[in-house]
């Protein structure tokens, strides 16, 4: 894939990659210890924790092959606990385990654009501008961990078997079969992109290895997700993917709200002008244009195109990797046809345009500010939020052992703050009955748990106390749950406390 690099190309590259690492590490230094990520952040690291560290041979059988989080299969834990796994053996001494997925995250992103640039871009210095533009779109898939940086990067190998690789085309389809359903297995959204690859398999009169392909790809969905196989696990499989497919993020979302969002991350004015460009370039190309070149295309259209009648669930990074690929697709054709200079120019002042709104949106804690990865980690304990969260962790800690109440309910939202890690992991084989303390996030939030079932099963239960949720309080009294403590959370504008409250443990809330 790499042959033939040139030195002049791999300085280029050396120093863009040098730069991309040390900016978000300025200006987005990533936290040492994991609670201090987002939620999302926290729950991928926390299974990639625990592949590296499991309590017991089964437990890492186990935790390899099924886990804690089934929609997003096991390959994606896998991959980032071998490379952390690799990485930690030489900067242990520097960064913690979760500074170090952060940081396979990053180039993950990066290794991408340099492989979409060998398939795409021509002049070597349009591809130096280009993977600085691409690395400034849509950062908060950047600064927090999410599946897109691997999707990217997966599908930029795919489209290189597809358009870059000069082996024989069922060598190549097969590779890039296997590729897109690891891919699918990931994420079910990204089904399009297997499925016109497939689609054209079957229209096409040329390819003597259809099976074959048809075979790959199944292959590479069970490498993703493995835990199919077995059919209890499939239902499981099956209702996550209602679930997130029914799920409501709490007011209806139009069309025009994810055109808002492709906007927002990724330049109306850059998308707008790549998009005239496009036009007038195809007219241009319209007798050398060949099925096989739309394929990946018209996957990232129809994957878009299906986003917005999504009314529920929001997010900028699950249109990423589409719009990256339309992008690079685009930029292919006009630089054939459209002067360079023009767009250098665009390319140059849509980067300058995304550094500005990228430095706005920096946080306060950061080796910029601060100085020393010292400092930022002395900053992010004093904060009192986290005193607050400590305080109350030591006294939920001692009512536990005194009352023999072992499961621990904590409250995850409210703002910005915080919630403490738990020792034991639900997502593995570890059984609960082996510990004397355990954590179960609300993940359902106070109400769902106060008018849900899981309060039948008792426990400590600690959540942000506000006006807004005194029903929340007067039920779980109603369900004989003891009002124990509040700690008041200091300096925050709206005097918030943690609220505690016990009843006696009634079992092992396996379902909730």
């Amino acid at each position: 894939m790499f042959k033939k690099i040139k030195f002049k190309n791999f300085y280029i590259y050396l120093s863009i990659f040098i730069t991309f690492n040390s900016f978000l590490l300025i200006f987005f230094t990533p936290p040492s210890n994991i609670i201090f990520y987002d939620m999302d952040s926290r729950i991928m690291m926390d299974e990639i924790i625990q592949i590296l560290n499991p309590s017991s041979v089964y437990d890492f059988i186990y935790d390899t092959a099924y886990g804690g989080r089934i929609i997003y299969g096991r390959f994606v834990y896998n991959f980032y606990a071998i490379f952390t796994f690799i990485l930690n053996l030489f900067l242990s001494n520097f960064l913690t385990t979760p500074q170090i997925v952060m940081l396979i995250n990053y180039n993950l992103l990066f290794l991408s654009f340099v492989i979409f640039n060998k398939v795409f871009i021509k002049n070597i210095y349009f591809k130096a501008l280009i993977i600085f533009l691409m690395l400034t779109f849509e950062i908060s898939s950047i600064i927090s961990l999410k599946t897109t940086s691997l999707e990217i990067f997966l599908l930029s190998i795919s489209v290189f078997y597809i358009y870059g690789s000069t082996e024989e085309i069922n060598r190549n389809l097969k590779k890039s079969a296997f590729i897109l359903g690891i891919l699918f297995g990931i994420k079910f959204i990204n089904a399009p992109f297997i499925g016109v690859l497939l689609t054209f398999v079957i229209l096409s009169k040329k390819l003597i290895q259809k099976k074959h392909i048809f075979l790959y790809s199944i292959i590479g969905f069970l490498f993703a997700q493995p835990s199919v196989l077995v059919p209890q696990i499939l239902k499981v499989y099956i209702s996550d993917i209602i679930h997130h497919l029914n799920y409501q993020e709490g007011s209806y979302v139009s069309s025009l709200d994810w055109l808002k969002v492709i906007s927002g991350n990724f330049g109306n004015v850059f998308i707008l002008v790549v998009f005239i460009f496009l036009i007038y370039s195809l007219y241009k190309y319209r007798h050398k244009f060949l099925l096989i070149h739309t394929l990946m295309p018209l996957a990232a259209t129809i994957q878009i195109a299906a986003l917005f009648f999504s009314d529920g669930l929001i997010r900028a990074h699950y249109l990423k990797m589409s719009i990256v690929l339309l992008i690079y697709f685009s930029l292919n054709i006009t630089e054939n046809y459209v002067k360079l200079k023009w767009l250098f120019l665009l390319v140059v002042i849509t980067f300058l345009f995304n550094i500005s709104f990228i430095l706005k949106r920096t946080p306060d804690i950061t080796i910029f500010n601060l100085k020393s990865m010292d400092e930022v980690d002395n900053a992010y304990l004093s904060l009192n939020q986290v005193t607050s969260m400590q305080q109350t962790l030591s006294y939920v800690k001692t009512i536990s052992k005194q009352k023999g109440i072992p499961l621990t309910w904590w409250g995850l939202s409210e703002g910005t703050f915080f919630y403490p890690y738990s020792e034991f992991h639900w997502g593995s084989s570890e059984d609960p009955q082996n510990s004397d303390f355990y954590i179960k996030e609300l993940y359902e939030g106070p109400d769902g748990f106060a008018f849900g079932n899981c309060k039948n099963y008792g426990g400590i239960v600690i959540f942000i106390l506000n006006k807004n949720n005194d029903y929340v309080v007067q039920e779980l009294i109603n369900n004989e749950f003891e009002f124990l403590k509040k700690y008041e959370i200091q300096d925050n504008q709206e005097k918030l406390s943690y609220g505690i409250f016990a009843k006696q443990n009634t079992g092992i809330p396996d379902d909730c």
